[in-house]
């Protein structure tokens, strides 16, 4: 019961961290639904995060440089977390994404339940 409490809290942080990203008008926002992850990518020195899905050709990053706002590194280790878990699970990932300032720029994850 105690690993429910602990993945509903990281579910639940990781969803409340989407709004603190500012979006413009013209900035196409989507989701990836049911992501098969096939690799996922954290670099610590520029504070980068990849994810790979195999149903899709996309790459999806967070703080991938440019005119991105910067993903707090606290909550890149939540969703390192969370995708490593979904690789290693066989798991699915749902993506928010926002490519008005890179494609596929991260700005939420969540676990398929």
């Amino acid at each position: 019961m105690s690993k429910l409490i602990k993945y509903a809290g990281l579910v639940a942080l990781a969803v409340a961290t989407g709004p603190m990203f500012s979006q413009t008008a013209e900035a196409a926002i989507g989701t990836t639904n049911a992501c098969t992850v096939t690799q996922v990518f954290l670099e610590t020195a520029n504070n980068r995060f990849i994810i790979n899905c195999a149903n899709d050709g996309n790459v999806y990053y967070a703080n991938p440089g440019g005119t991105c706002a910067v993903t707090p590194f606290e909550t890149i280790k939540v969703w390192d977390s969370m995708a490593m878990s979904a690789f290693l699970s066989g798991k699915k990932l749902n993506l928010s994404w926002n490519d008005g300032c890179g494609p596929r720029n991260l700005i939420g994850i969540a676990v398929v339940p």
